[in-house]
């Protein structure tokens, strides 16, 4: 284990590409076909590079509607059912779908015999995007778009069941229809529910959920009710780590995600800093109301105090003693939800925490940074006080990472800012 660990803000993004995916039907051709049919094994299959334009002619040349979509598109509707070693074998060239999304295609090569071919996905028993069809192999890139195009047309006319895979279908988490009632709603999740600026939001997050599996059995009422951020920060983690080309052993219910990143092994447990409850009632202070003195202390003492609460109540879990767990790097995710939009103006006093220390940057008179740090040793905030630095604590020495974005929310999945908009132009 690393004994110190670091602390990454921002480490990851989540524009949901390179995901999981799924084992093949028995409709695939044999070995014979090349090398990339290793990328079709079980459990999981993908590819990813640049998108090259389809040709119109082609498209026009089709019976029915095939559209061209982009390759954000195509990762929010099947991404997830990719598998990392493809990334090795294969690129993407061109993406398309059906009417209705029914069937989705990919124009691929085969890097080790720059040769073209297709592949056909539809919806398995789970609603999960499954390769059904692999088309054979041809040197001529234009020959293998029409075929791909046709046999898209051919599969779109087939009934569901042509796409089955055999498996028993697992329940479909529908995430925005309420199971509780309407008082227990959080607010927050009414809001993403039913405004129409969080629509792109609510397709991608739909999307994703055929591939989520809620090993608890309760991530729909959490969601609705008293969890809804920390779900949220949850799905957002599934969506980051799996764009890196990490797959999941969702065989355990602690920690959230044992990774496997190319045959390395480790762990990841989500947690959120959240607000203060007493007697049913949020009692957080309001930083924008303190004058400058305590609005000082609120971040180099009520900030770290937090982020302490929430860390700390995972050491206290010691993972690391869990059979599947024990020799396993351990990462700690931790977001801020604990005050409206707190997020982004916290992120900052987590550091200092982490190691105990106050970090200052100054230029001095020859214009040169001066980078310097101050031991600190404890925090206190209205009679409550902690000890500073996280990776010196009992047990720290088990976590070889702590790490945190800001941007981690619900608008990472498409709601209306500007930076997400694409979304919504991709069809969401």
């Amino acid at each position: 284990m690393n004994n110190g660990g670091f602390c990454a803000v921002d480490l990851l993004e989540a524009h949901l590409a390179d995901l999981r995916l799924a084992p093949t039907a028995t409709l695939l051709p044999p070995m014979a076909v090349g090398s990339i049919l290793a990328a079709f094994g079980k459990p999981q299959w993908g590819f990813l590079s640049r998108r090259e334009p389809a040709s119109q002619q082609a498209l026009e040349e089709t019976h029915m509607p095939v559209h061209p979509i982009s390759l954000m598109r195509f990762n929010i509707l099947a991404a997830y059912t990719r598998k990392p070693s493809a990334f090795f074998v294969g690129d993407e060239l061109e993406h398309f779908a059906t009417d209705a999304d029914r069937v989705l295609g990919v124009l691929i090569r085969d890097k080790a015999d720059n040769d073209f071919s297709g592949l056909i996905l539809g919806k398995d028993e789970s609603r999960q995007y499954r390769a059904v069809h692999l088309l054979g192999f041809t040197e001529v890139l234009a020959d293998a778009r029409a075929e791909l195009l046709s046999s898209l047309e051919r599969w779109h006319g087939l009934p569901d069941n042509e796409f089955f895979q055999g498996d028993s279908p697992r329940p479909l988490l529908d995430v925005f229809t309420p199971i509780v009632p309407g008082l227990r709603l959080n607010q927050a999740f009414l809001g993403v529910a039913h405004e129409i600026g969080f629509t792109a939001s609510r397709r991608v997050i739909e999307s994703m959920m055929p591939f989520f599996q809620d090993i608890d059995g309760n991530f729909i009422e959490q969601f609705q009710t008293t969890a809804f951020d920390a779900r949220i920060w949850e799905l957002y983690l599934f969506a980051a780590l799996t764009e890196r080309r990490i797959l999941f052993d969702r065989r355990y219910s602690a920690p959230d995600y044992c990774c496997d990143y190319l045959g390395y092994d480790f762990v990841v447990e989500a947690t959120t800093v959240n607000p203060t409850v007493r007697n049913g009632v949020v009692v957080e202070p309001d930083p924008h109301s303190m004058d400058k003195e305590r609005l000082k202390s609120y971040f180099t003492d009520y900030m770290p105090i937090k982020w302490g609460s929430a860390l700390c109540s995972k050491l206290r879990m010691r993972y690391w003693e869990l059979p599947h767990v024990a020799g396993k790097p351990l990462v700690l995710a931790v977001q801020d939800f604990h005050f409206p939009q707190s997020m982004a103006f916290s992120s900052g006093t987590l550091l200092p925490y982490l190691y105990g220390c106050k970090f200052s940057a100054l230029f001095d008179a020859r214009g040169t940074l001066v980078v310097s740090s101050t031991e600190r040793t404890q925090h206190t905030w209205e009679g409550k006080t902690i000890p500073s630095g996280f990776f010196k604590l009992d047990g720290a020495e088990y976590v070889s990472a702590v790490i945190s974005n800001p941007l981690g929310t619900v608008s990472k999945f498409g709601s209306g800012r500007e930076s997400d908009k694409r979304r919504i132009l991709s069809g969401f």
